[in-house]
């Protein structure tokens, strides 16, 4: 069944531009394994806008649109963590739509609605909103659809409102787009979305084992090759990543000015940091270039050039009468909230300060007086310390408390908050359980396959994996706390044994408070 043979939520025939029709097609073959996007939680914008010197809507009350919402993993979470905001998830895969919506209804969340809807629909009678966010969008539409996007933008964003708009760049794209066209080509046959992935994964050992010596890409295109996901359940990615009809990066510069004639300002990453000189060994010769030039969007053009950058998670503001640049203050940062897990690494070799990461990376701690503010951190976690506290902990004990905060977010995984009174209540000190709806989604992908990824209260994507009695635990779990009851009560020794030790899985990955 085509999609434009389908009616949406309202009752109102859809009508899919025909340019359209195939990404729709593709994206009911392969649903995206849709998954909470930490760079791109209202929260963290929020907090990242504020460095720039923006001051975003609270996000508490907000009102958020996600475009490409696919089945909304990414949009689920918020629903949860805020209550009282109201989100819209927008998608044209049917199938990802019904699939999100359903587990939805079966949660009973009244604050946010999936609708199978094109990007071109949206208009002024969809209202304003506080945030719009387009993850993994941009690149995969043909370009008159992108013109849609920051149309939208432009019309729906509230004027002290804050967009997220994540790309494919060039120049790190250029070398994965050899990958890409010698799959497509090698599929150019097969019409059928199944047949072409598996026809195009036989191009990978071609690329990783029988290039030539003499190719002066091989040891790039062999890298990239390792990086593209092996099995059934990643096939997916490899659909939507290197076989779409549209995968166009854009350079920074470009995607700027495009976001100028629609009456928009570039910001800057998300993560300002990889915005950042100070993070990346760069030459004199090269600082000089950046120190020339005025405008900010060409900073970071050339800054991508030498980086060989090849993702962008952009935030946009109304133009308005701004006229200044928005540059990111690192002073602001004593203002946020920080969280981290940074467990000690007691294998370490001797001498060495080395820390364990939530996603498993060992970094090594070489700055002094950074160790205090990591095992600060890890003792509150998954709670929050001030930005202020960690400078006052570092002055306390004779270091420059500015320069270790603005090296803990330069160069560790932190998870930042605006205020304290922006964090979701599960985060907040009087609340202790399980954080709201993760064990409504786990069950849902038990039961129903629902394609939407755990999320915890950061707003991470976990990696967790639950066997049927660590599934009748939570759900025992979630059943007593909603009942105000215990959770421990009556069980033989072993299986207390069990709950403790999934209580402290559930607990490192900020799943349970």
């Amino acid at each position: 069944m085509k999609l434009n043979e389908n009616i949406d939520s309202q009752g109102m025939w859809f009508d899919l531009p025909d340019q359209m029709q195939e990404l729709a097609d593709t994206y009911n073959a392969y649903p995206y394994y849709s998954g909470a996007f930490k760079w791109s939680a209202p929260g963290y914008m929020r907090a990242a806008a504020y460095l720039y010197g923006w001051q975003a809507p609270a996000v508490k009350r907000a009102r958020i649109l996600e475009l490409g919402c696919a089945s909304g993993g990414n949009s689920i979470p918020t629903a949860y963590l805020y209550p009282e905001a109201e989100i819209i998830g927008v998608d044209i895969s049917a199938q990802q739509i019904k699939a999100g919506q359903a587990l939805i209804d079966r949660a009973g969340l009244h604050n946010i609605e999936l609708r199978l809807a094109c990007i071109s629909e949206i208009n002024e009678q969809w209202g304003k909103f506080d945030y719009i966010i387009a993850h993994g969008l941009w690149s995969w539409i043909p370009q008159a659809m992108q013109t849609h996007v920051m149309r939208v933008v432009a019309e729906n964003l509230k004027e002290d409102g804050l967009a997220y708009v994540s790309f494919n760049t060039y120049p790190g794209w250029k070398g994965a787009e050899v990958l890409r066209d010698a799959m497509r080509w090698h599929s150019r046959h097969l019409s059928d979305p199944v047949d072409r992935v598996s026809r195009a994964r036989e191009m990978l050992p071609f690329f990783a084992r029988h290039l030539c010596r003499r190719n002066p890409q091989r040891q790039l295109l062999q890298s990239l090759v390792h990086r593209v996901p092996s099995g059934d359940d990643q096939a997916y990615y490899l659909a939507h990543e290197y076989l779409e009809l549209y995968n166009k990066p854009t350079y920074v510069a470009d995607f700027a000015t495009q976001a100028q004639r629609h009456g928009l300002l570039h910001l800057g990453d998300v993560n300002p940091a990889t915005d950042h000189v100070g993070t990346y060994d760069l030459d004199i010769g090269l600082l000089s270039m950046l120190a020339a030039s005025s405008d900010r969007n060409e900073q970071l053009q050339y800054l991508d050039f030498a980086v060989g950058r090849s993702f962008r998670q952009s935030l946009l503001i109304p133009q308005g009468t701004h006229s200044r640049r928005f540059l990111p203050d690192w002073q602001r940062l004593a203002e946020l909230q920080f969280a981290g897990w940074f467990e000690f690494n007691t294998q370490a070799d001797e001498g060495q300060q080395c820390y364990n990461t939530l996603h498993g990376e060992s970094l090594i701690c070489q700055q002094a007086g950074m160790a205090l503010l990591l095992d600060c951190l890890h003792q509150a976690w998954p709670k929050t310390v001030s930005g202020t506290d960690l400078k006052r902990l570092a002055q306390r004990h004779g270091y420059d408390g500015q320069s270790l905060l603005e090296s803990l977010y330069m160069d560790w995984p932190v998870e930042l908050a605006r205020s304290y009174d922006d964090l979701p209540a599960c985060l907040q000190d009087t609340y202790s359980g399980l954080v709201p709806g993760v064990v409504d989604v786990i069950v849902d992908r038990w039961h129903h396959e629902t394609p939407i990824g755990d999320f915890n209260a950061w707003h991470q994507s976990t990696a967790g994996e639950f066997n049927a009695q660590q599934l009748r635990l939570l759900q025992d779990m979630d059943e007593r706390a909603s009942t105000h009851l215990m959770a421990g009560g009556e069980r033989c020794g072993q299986e207390e044994k069990a709950l403790q030790q999934l209580r402290a899985q559930l607990r490192k990955y900020a799943m349970y408070i």
